[in-house]
Parts: C-alpha cells; structure tokens; sequence
C-alpha cells in the first residue's frame, strides 16, 4: 500500500494522510499505530479497508480516528503539538469495496456524517407513558 500512500501524497501535494488497515487483528493493528502519528499530521485523513478481513479490534481503531485537537502544546524552542498528539487535524473519509469484512463497514459508518433523518432520535421508538400515581410530596 506504499504506492497508493505515494499517490496519495502526490495528488494532494502533501496535504493529505493515507492510512491502511489490512485486518482488524494484531498484523492490522501493528500497520495502524505505526503510521497513525505521521499520517495524522495532515490536513485531511483517507482510511483504506478495501479487502479488511476483519477481526476484534474496530473500536480501538475508531477511538483513535475519533479524537480530535482540542488544544495545542507550546514550549519555547520546540515546535508546537498537539494535544491529544495522535489527533486528526481535519476531515476522515474511509475507503471500503466489496471485500471488506463486517470491521471496514464500521469504519465507514463512523467516517460518515450522521443524516438527520436516520439518527438515533428519528429512529428510536417513544418511551411509554409514565403515570404518576402518587408524585413525590
């Protein structure tokens, strides 16, 4: 996948991260982490699952592509950080095709922004109407 990171690279002129993860297991997780710092530096950020055989550690990954700058860290001297320091600067969009397991799917869900008409709120049946027989005094 280094030439698709190449390509990456080239077309955005630097400004874009590319992220691949193979497998949602100890291989994928490994491919993950070890190019999570450098790729979340950019501007924008592209998870590839294309072809992701799946596994059990999708919400690891999600946690990771959830967090956000929420402050940065200036020491005279030294170049600014970010804080949380593995944070995305900017939009996530997730790559998936027919090949990905169960695991890519929910990565692409939690890349996609929420459409008002499906959300929990929409969707989630109406509480029962509570009788008070006797309200507190």
């Amino acid at each position: 996948m280094d030439g698709c990171r190449r390509q990456v690279r080239e077309l955005s002129d630097g400004r874009l991260g590319y992220l691949h993860v193979p497998d949602m297991m100890g291989a994928g997780w490994a491919h993950f982490s070890r190019d999570l710092r450098t790729e979340m530096h950019r501007e924008g950020l592209i998870v590839d699952v294309r072809a992701n055989g799946g596994g059990h550690i999708p919400q690891p990954v999600l946690e990771k592509l959830a967090h956000r700058v929420i402050g940065w860290d200036l020491t005279r001297w030294h170049q600014a950080e970010s804080y949380p320091m593995d944070a995305r600067r900017g939009p996530l969009v997730a790559l998936a095709n027919q090949n990905s397991a169960p695991d890519g799917d929910i990565i692409t869900a939690a890349a996609s922004p929420p459409d008002p008409e499906t959300s929990p709120r929409k969707t989630r049946p109406p509480l029962p109407p509570r009788s008070v027989r006797n309200p507190p005094a």
